[in-house]
């Protein structure tokens, strides 16, 4: 039987050896019949640390190297830009009360 592979982003690289690739998937609910992406994050084995956050990258069956850890990285298919800036990407907040009109006075 031939070991399965799947195609996704790394989203992570922080661990030692190990990267962390986002799969998506299109998949029709079986009643109303629309599709729905699915994602799943699978910890890959990265013998060389090749890959970096935003490759693209292909993944591959293999023994179970720890708990999680049960895919090794087969090739990297492009290499990516790197994750976004943090400020660029971050949202600023206001307070809940910030902007609302305050509640008519009973009498």
């Amino acid at each position: 039987m031939p070991r399965r592979t799947k195609v996704g982003k790394v989203v992570s690289d922080k661990n030692a050896k190990t990267i962390i690739v986002e799969v998506h998937r299109r998949k029709q609910h079986p009643v109303y019949r629309k599709y729905i992406q699915e994602r799943k994050r699978f910890m890959a084995h990265d013998e060389n640390e090749a890959a970096q956050v935003g490759d693209i990258v292909r993944i591959i069956e293999s023994r179970p190297m720890s708990a999680h850890k049960h895919w090794a990285l087969d090739e990297v298919l492009t290499k990516g830009v790197g994750p976004k800036s943090r400020c660029a990407t971050r949202k600023t907040w206001r307070s809940r009360s910030a902007g609302k009109r305050p509640l008519p006075k009973s009498r």
